[in-house]
């Protein structure tokens, strides 16, 4: 018998309000905690990427992923993986909370980037 056979099968279901399915039901139990508890932290990381934004009016991704580790050193907040701020970031925009309809020219790697701004709905979130 093998630890697949083992292992009890589950629907994907929205265990986190609001989340997507995050896990297969042919994964283990202990993915689907896992699963669980990424969504919770990458609600937190998009939450602290629009106050960040919404501090400094404007930033590319290289800056906010800058600025998320200074605060995450300041605030005591949760320190995800250097990119990650950047990541969120954008998925923000695809949710229509961030414009990234500029770019420019970053410094420190002079490469285009987007640059991200609040929208009305990231105001709104963020309590402006």
């Amino acid at each position: 018998m093998t630890t697949t056979s083992l292992t009890p099968m589950f629907d994907l279901e929205e265990s986190v309000a609001g989340s997507g399915p995050r896990a297969r039901k042919t994964d283990k139990v202990t993915s689907h905690i896992a699963a669980d508890a990424s969504q919770v932290h990458m609600k937190e990381t998009k939450r602290n990427v629009l106050r960040i934004v919404s501090e400094h009016g404007s930033l590319v991704g290289s800056e906010i992923n800058e600025q998320y580790l200074a605060y995450a050193m300041r605030k005591g907040w949760r320190r995800p993986a250097y990119d990650t701020p950047r990541k969120r970031a954008g998925e923000l925009a695809l949710d229509g909370f961030l414009d990234d309809s500029e770019t420019r020219i970053a410094e420190g790697n002079n490469l285009p980037e987007s640059v991200y701004r609040l929208t009305a709905k990231g105001e709104a979130a963020v309590g402006l």
